[in-house]
C-alpha cells in the first residue's frame, strides 16, 4: 500500500496507529491506491467526536450511503454535511 499511495512504510504504519494525521495529498494518494473516494476514507477514519451534532438519522443515511458506494450501488444524490459546530 505504501508503494501504491507513494508513501513511506513507516509513515503508513504510523497513520495505521494513529501515530500521525495525514495531509488532504496523502489521503489523496491513499485513495488513488485504493480506488475509493477520498471522502469516503475521510469519513470511515473520523473520530465519532466528528460527527457531534449531527441527528442519528444523518448519521444513518450516511452510512447507508458509504455501503452504496462500497458496493457500487446506485445511490441518491450525496448527502451535504453541515459544518460541525
Amino acid at each position: 500500500m505504501a508503494r501504491a499511495a507513494a508513501i513511506a512504510p513507516s509513515y503508513l504504519c504510523l497513520l495505521e496507529n494513529g501515530g500521525r494525521q495525514p495531509s488532504d495529498r496523502t489521503v489523496e494518494a491513499l485513495s488513488r491506491a485504493l480506488k475509493v473516494p477520498d471522502g469516503l476514507l475521510k469519513v470511515l477514519a473520523a473520530d465519532k467526536r466528528d460527527f457531534g451534532g449531527l441527528p442519528k438519522s444523518e448519521v444513518a443515511r450516511i452510512g447507508q450511503l458509504l455501503l452504496d458506494i462500497v458496493l457500487g450501488l446506485d445511490s441518491p444524490p450525496p448527502v451535504v454535511l453541515r459544518e460541525p459546530r
